[in-house]
């Protein structure tokens, strides 16, 4: 059920974008083992202008897009794919701030992403993959490690 898009994903998908102010490790998407992946974003992307950050990626689920992102409307055992998404993309954030890296992420819809956020947020890599936290679109984070964001 993971390997393939979800039904209401097929027109209008969630984009999750991350940026960095250094190189992120490429992870390729493998359609025979379909899980959390990241490509690099082209020089010519309307989401560029989201970002003050150089390195940007696009952020890819088991389904193939951002919609293993999404949990609302999902059944337990759906429940488990989608968090392990969450936690990769935590571990994702946690290994790139360890490096000393600046990161922000950007939700949105497939077709808008040129569109401002309407919330901007800090995170934290724990925060991200608890069970409890879901992207939301036009949503702009910038990600902390736990201790930075007890500072401030």
């Amino acid at each position: 059920a993971g390997a393939a898009r979800r039904s209401d994903c097929l027109s209008m998908c969630l984009a999750v974008y991350i940026a960095s102010d250094r190189p992120l490790p490429i992870i390729d998407w493998d359609p025979k083992s379909p899980a959390f992946y990241l490509k690099q974003v082209g020089d010519k992307a309307p989401v560029l202008e989201r970002f003050s950050l150089p390195h940007v990626y696009y952020v890819g689920s088991n389904h193939g897009c951002g919609c293993g992102f999404i949990k609302d409307g999902l059944t337990p055992e759906e429940i488990s794919p989608c968090q392990g998404n969450y936690a990769s993309l935590a571990r994702t954030a946690r290994e790139a701030l360890a490096g000393g890296a600046n990161l922000e992420l950007f939700v949105c819809w497939e077709g808008v992403q040129a569109k401002s956020p309407t919330s901007m947020n800090a995170v934290t890599p724990s925060q991200l993959e608890d069970s409890a936290f879901e992207l939301q679109e036009l949503t702009f984070f910038r990600i902390h490690d736990e201790t930075e964001l007890k500072l401030q």
